[in-house]
């Protein structure tokens, strides 16, 4: 091979590289721009999981101020768009989300979502552990250290995270005694749930 025609090939590689990082950096770009938008100025934030069987079912409403929310509305497509990317924020912790549905409420200003969480329970020597890192570690949450309250059929939290009101209802099966910290054979820790397998 002459130098020429590698001096060629390597000035064609040189700008597709280029060209790629051009348009890696803008693509996220956008990512940032339209996580920030879906996230913008939300009032409030209601999330319920529920156990199913080996499935944790997930609902989540989004309620905004009027005005934005008529704004989203107005621009439906690329918003629906924008929340189905923002739900990749849960993925990663070794779980796969389906059956993502979203819709809105024009009465009550908010958009709700509902998806199926796979992969984030299993049983252990006659126990089941529900895995909740998906759902705290995005929103820099914990069961112990934010003291989520205890009851015998869930556990929950109230609070502000980033100016926004959050209510979080952990649903879990009915058991004699609370879901206490590192209780036994019924608790929880930091991220995780346990149960005994009847």
């Amino acid at each position: 091979m002459s130098k020429r025609n590698i001096i060629v090939i390597s000035v064609a590689i040189l700008v597709v590289i280029i060209i790629s990082l051009i348009t890696y950096e803008s693509f996220q770009y956008r990512e940032e721009k339209v996580y920030k938008e879906v996230r913008t100025n939300p009032l409030k934030e209601v999330i319920i999981t529920r156990i199913s069987g080996t499935k944790i079912l997930c609902n989540i409403k989004i309620y905004y101020q009027g005005k934005v929310f008529k704004e989203m509305i107005n621009k439906w497509s690329y918003y629906r768009n924008a929340l189905i990317k923002f739900l990749s924020v849960f993925r990663g912790y070794g779980i796969k989300l389906s059956n993502i549905t979203i819709k809105y409420n024009e009465n009550r200003y908010y958009i709700e979502l509902n998806f199926t969480v796979y992969g984030a329970i299993n049983i252990y020597e006659n126990r089941y552990e529900a895995d909740f890192l998906w759902l705290l570690n995005p929103l820099g949450l914990d069961f112990i250290d934010n003291h989520f309250k205890e009851y015998n059929d869930r556990l929950t939290w109230n609070g502000y995270i980033n100016s926004t009101l959050y209510y979080i209802t952990i649903l879990l099966p009915r058991q004699e005694r609370p879901y206490s910290a590192w209780g036994e054979p019924v608790g929880h820790c930091h991220g995780h749930v346990w149960w005994p397998q009847k």
